[in-house]
């Protein structure tokens, strides 16, 4: 039998999409999740539901590697096969402490990965890929932590075009940075940095 790993998780709702955040190791990302070429999905048009995974991973790799200051944004991981295995807890205080806890415990609960459901990243499969590499390359690495947000995914024609929706609905509105944001704003591009004294 498969262990088990367990991984608080906040559970949320957004218009019809019920979600779960939580707080995930570089090792947990790098041996639960998979990609979705892998569980089925992308064999062809029909099945497809994200974008095959490029070449920029080694960019990231590296990144992980050498950079002291890394930091990568949440990757959204879906469910093969449906909702994930959550439990919902609540958090006990004594007198003195429980006004404080109040509120706090509110959709808190725990996400089971045990083997029998299998997860995939809807977005995110470049810094998954660059996860997987670079834990592989130094382990150390396997301690550091990423949000990850998880919500269902049914292999279903309607559960495809569900699944597909979120993948283009959060790609077609991410809007990357101009150049003249990069001159202002980036703190590892030397020509930035000179530009911005001259």
């Amino acid at each position: 039998m498969a262990s088990k790993t367990f991984v608080p998780a906040f559970k949320a709702q957004v218009g019809n999409w019920t979600y779960f955040s939580c707080l995930m190791s570089y090792a947990q990302v790098a041996r639960e999740i998979n990609f979705a070429h892998e569980l089925g999905g992308n064999q062809d048009l029909g099945t497809m539901i994200q974008r095959g995974v490029g070449t920029r991973t080694a960019q990231i790799t590296e990144y992980l590697l050498t950079n002291e200051n890394r930091f990568l944004g949440a990757i959204i991981i879906a469910v093969w096969g449906g909702d994930p295995n959550y439990l919902e807890l609540s958090m006990d205080a004594d007198a003195a402490n429980q006004a404080v806890l109040d509120g706090l415990d509110r959709n808190f609960g725990v996400l089971t990965f045990d083997g029998t459901q299998q997860f995939f990243a809807l977005d995110g499969q470049h810094r998954l890929k660059a996860i997987k590499d670079a834990v592989k390359r130094d382990p150390d690495l396997g301690g550091e932590d990423i949000n990850v947000i998880v919500v269902p995914h049914f292999n279903t024609p309607d559960g495809r075009r569900r699944t597909r929706r979120l993948f283009t609905n959060i790609n077609r509105n991410a809007k990357s940075t101009n150049p003249q944001e990069n001159i202002a704003l980036d703190e590892d591009d030397s020509f930035a940095i000179l530009t911005r004294q001259l």
